[in-house]
């Protein structure tokens, strides 16, 4: 099969360059006086591969073939029933990148709670932002996530016993808020 040195060149322009990737012209191919094809103007097999199938009719072509046989399989209802099965399996993983609501900036917001509540369940409301600053990277103490888990278990427990003693709430008083 011939693919002229114009093709050539024009894949070679919009390519990558980088060899391992397989809808790139390799590196040989990029300079025709370097490949390994016999002739001057062709292409090596992978590197011809490549061209056709940047072709947007072959794609075209492609894809209408594999619907075709697509709806031809969906018209058994034993197949159809398999793939239902199969798609209700698997398919609510991949739901979240599917559906535009996913997306919003409310959606994000109420999954970045759900995550830091997952994180950090065993941490009381009033030491989360203790902690934040004792994990925090900018921070000059810089514990490393456990460190600062144990430190936060210990200044618990330090104000529990606090608090049964004297009757008063220090992360309360920490904060500034009510006692």
């Amino acid at each position: 099969m011939d693919v002229s040195n114009d093709a050539a060149s024009a894949m070679a322009d919009s390519a990558s360059g980088n060899p391992r990737r397989k809808n790139t012209l390799r590196r040989h191919c990029e300079h025709p006086d370097a490949c390994r094809a016999k002739k001057r103007g062709r292409m090596c097999r992978p590197c011809v591969l490549v061209a056709i199938n940047a072709d947007p009719d072959i794609q075209a072509r492609r894809l209408a073939r594999s619907a075709a046989t697509i709806r031809a399989k969906m018209s058994d209802p034993e197949f159809a029933e398999k793939m239902r099965q199969n798609g209700l399996k698997h398919g609510v993983k991949n739901l979240r990148a599917a559906m535009p609501g996913f997306q919003t900036a409310e959606h994000r917001a109420k999954m970045s709670r759900l995550r830091t509540e997952t994180m950090l369940g065993w941490c009381p409301l009033e030491y989360r932002d203790e902690y934040r600053r004792l994990c925090a990277a900018g921070s000059s103490l810089r514990f490393s996530a456990a460190e600062a888990r144990r430190i936060i278990e210990e200044q618990i427990e330090a104000d529990r016993r606090r608090y049964l003693q004297t009757g008063q709430l220090q992360a309360s008083k920490r904060e500034g808020s009510r006692p």
